[in-house]
């Protein structure tokens, strides 16, 4: 499914109305956008503040600690998405996979980054997928503030570094943590793409699910309703999402 074939369903399911208030339409853009890029993710990431929304509040409450376990560096987290990378890469490139090198997104810090993702790149190496934690360097520490979803970074203390002689002719899937506004990843693709790689993928483990302010509908009630199932199919790595079994402690034991 593509943006405009999205555009029509949301358009014939809602009618003309849908599309005149200006925030609306702005929500309605980005979503399109995303069906138009090659970004994948495993599953949705609700934020806390819309929890209560949820139909299996148990469910995504699991799924939010998984999300918030992996950034934290928590190998067990790191190697079950490891694992779920390895099995998608391998099935949709099959013997190619091997002309490609992952490349993580940057977070805030070179030692965050180091924690997040060095285990990470392990398990990855050692399926005979190459990536490029060593071919980029991060100075500084970002302490951002969020404005609707954006980072505002003081360029004179943070900056991300990547080796050019490395990176140019190479063929790239970008690999994030959480998808929400897109601007992280697009400003790292816009780098690397400078330094001449070709990026041919962006994959998340999570993407933020917020719900719509206008009506209490919102895409949380869509998902309820089956209709966002219909679009997200396309998106998920795969389409039925991932299954992170809950606890009562609301944490996660085991992944399907």
């Amino acid at each position: 499914m593509n943006g405009m074939q999205l555009k029509k369903i949301l358009h014939s399911r809602s009618g003309k109305n849908l599309w005149t208030p200006k925030h609306y339409q702005n929500t309605i853009s980005n979503f399109i956008k995303f069906f138009d890029m090659r970004q994948n993710y495993f599953f949705e990431y609700v934020p806390n503040a819309y929890l209560n929304l949820c139909v299996d509040k148990a469910q995504q409450m699991a799924n939010n600690r998984f999300v918030y376990d992996f950034k934290a560096g928590d190998k067990m987290a790191a190697q079950i998405c490891a694992e779920w990378l390895v099995r998608y890469l391998t099935r949709q490139y099959g013997n190619l996979l091997k002309d490609f090198v992952v490349v993580f997104a940057p977070c805030s810090s070179q030692w965050k980054y180091n924690k997040r993702f060095g285990y990470f790149a392990t398990i990855l190496n050692a399926a005979g997928i190459m990536t490029a934690n060593e071919h980029m360097s991060i100075y500084g520490e970002r302490k951002p503030t969020h404005n609707g979803g954006s980072h505002f970074v003081n360029e004179d203390i943070y900056h991300v570094s990547v080796a050019g002689e490395y990176f140019k002719g190479k063929q790239v899937i970008l690999f994030d943590d959480l998808l929400t506004s897109g601007k992280t990843i697009e400003d790292f693709r816009s780098k690397l793409e400078a330094a001449g790689a070709y990026v041919e993928r962006e994959i998340f483990l999570a993407r933020t699910i917020h719900h719509d302010p206008i009506s209490n509908r919102g895409v949380l009630q869509e998902m309820a309703e089956g209709f966002y199932e219909a679009v997200a199919h396309s998106k998920r790595c795969f389409a039925q999402g991932v299954n992170i079994n809950k606890k009562s402690n609301n944490n996660y034991n085991k992944v399907a």
